[in-house]
């Protein structure tokens, strides 16, 4: 063999070399606990970062390959914490929903890096509500809530201090996720008012958030534009749950959108979204039925057979790095080999019981709940229109129960939405006539 054969063949191995190590792999953080449910997550440098779940405040010094806990917002660990926001190092927000009739939604505050919070009683808080998004720039904090009602927008530039509240149920029923670009421009995302059948919407402010305009609204009804990551260009993404399996894409900062479908099925729960560069980026399921990815920017998707990352927040720490949060805590690192993704534990979830079924009359409904939480149960067609509210409530730990006359249904296929602060859960059932 002659000498320029063998540096051919010694520069093709390298090329594939290079090529595997440089795709990187996603690795689960064996310090980040498994026993819940990460909302959340945000780094205030490359380095120091916080996340959340139940009452609990997770923090890594370490890029996030190590998580201690810090603190607890409560003694009994009975808060739901959905979101989380840090504008510096020391002062730092954290977002509750209503988890009970004691423990009320609403926004605690640090001043001292998460390790000590203070519950603010200015946010003009109701009942039921609470804070699912946050987000910052510079002093400006803005906040939205919540995914099952109603639709409000906080916002405060002076870090908390004071608050001003706008209603927005005019052009969504329920808000998730809030994204700034600038102290001007602001978009947040949910779910339609009832008049646009309630489908996945991202609403979009360029004075403040004094007014609003619709940009984006899905395909199917009954749907949340979940969550949004934006790259410094202006190129973003939006998850799309509970519908069928879509992405919105932007490439202006989120004035104009466009629909790319991820995969063909009729329902799924897209959660954690984002891109590590202009062209290389993620989708995850929230409950774990799949991952995928892009490598155009989120034009097309394509399954990641492994690991299956249960994701509800992408964040990118730096130009090589990103985690996602959901049931624990994942990395990717560029140029990482290999695989540390220890099987995730069979967490006891939510579940809904319908008897009689088939019905002619009425149904009986059993929400089995496997902690306190909060939630809206509806009844819907087989087009996915509610055609029945039932209940919106605390649901106390175990069974939760409700008659619910359906003779005045049409005859056919109906399923029973059960949307509560963990999990979304669906029970099919049959009205004959």
């Amino acid at each position: 063999m002659t000498l320029r054969k063998i540096i051919l063949i010694l520069l093709y191995f390298l090329t594939i070399a290079h090529s595997v190590i440089s795709q990187g792999s996603w690795q689960a953080i064996l310090s980040a606990p498994n026993g819940g449910r990460y909302d959340d997550i945000c780094f205030v440098n490359d380095s120091v970062g916080f996340t959340g779940q139940s009452s609990e405040i997770y923090k890594t010094t370490d890029k996030g390959a190590h998580w201690n806990l810090i603190s607890l917002l409560d003694s009994g660990n009975q808060y739901y914490i959905r979101s989380i926001e840090f504008i510096n190092d020391t002062i730092g927000f954290a977002g509750i929903l209503y988890s009970s009739v004691t423990l009320q939604g609403n926004l605690f505050k640090t001043i001292d890096g998460g390790y000590s919070w203070t519950l603010l009683q200015n946010m003009q808080i109701q009942q039921y509500d609470g804070i699912c998004g946050i987000a910052h720039f510079g002093n400006i904090l803005v906040a939205v809530g919540t995914y099952s009602q109603q639709a409000w927008f906080y916002r405060s530039d002076d870090f908390g201090a004071s608050w001003t509240k706008v209603d927005l149920t005019l052009l969504a029923s329920g808000l998730v996720d809030c994204y700034m670009v600038n102290s001007d421009t602001i978009l947040i995302s949910g779910i339609a008012e009832a008049a646009n059948q309630n489908k996945a919407t991202i609403l979009k402010s360029v004075d403040g958030g004094a007014t609003w305009q619709r940009v984006y609204l899905a395909p199917a009804p009954n749907s949340y534009c979940w969550k949004m990551f934006f790259r410094p260009n202006g190129l973003g993404l939006a998850s799309i749950a509970d519908g069928p399996p879509v992405v919105a894409r932007t490439t202006d900062f989120g004035t104009t959108w466009i629909t790319q479908t991820v995969y063909t099925a009729t329902n799924s729960a897209l959660g954690a979204i984002g891109l590590l560069n202009d062209t290389l980026g993620w989708v995850t399921d929230q409950y774990g039925s799949g991952t995928w990815k892009t490598t155009d920017g989120g034009l097309t998707w394509t399954s990641v057979i492994t690991p299956v990352l249960k994701g509800d927040r992408m964040v990118v720490t730096d130009p090589a790095t990103a985690l996602i949060c959901g049931q624990t805590i994942y990395r990717y690192q560029s140029g990482l080999t290999g695989l540390q993704n220890p099987p995730a534990p069979i967490l006891p979830s939510h579940e809904l019981l319908i008897y009689p079924n088939p019905t002619d009359s009425k149904i009986t409904i059993e929400a089995m709940a496997v902690c306190n939480t909060f939630g809206l149960l509806d009844i819907l067609d087989e087009k996915g229109l509610s055609v029945l509210h039932v209940a919106r409530q605390p649901f106390k730990r175990g069974k939760n129960s409700f008659i619910v006359p359906v003779e005045k249904l049409p005859a056919g296929n109906y399923k029973v939405l059960w949307r509560n602060n963990q999990t979304f859960v669906t029970q099919p059932f049959v009205v004959v006539k």
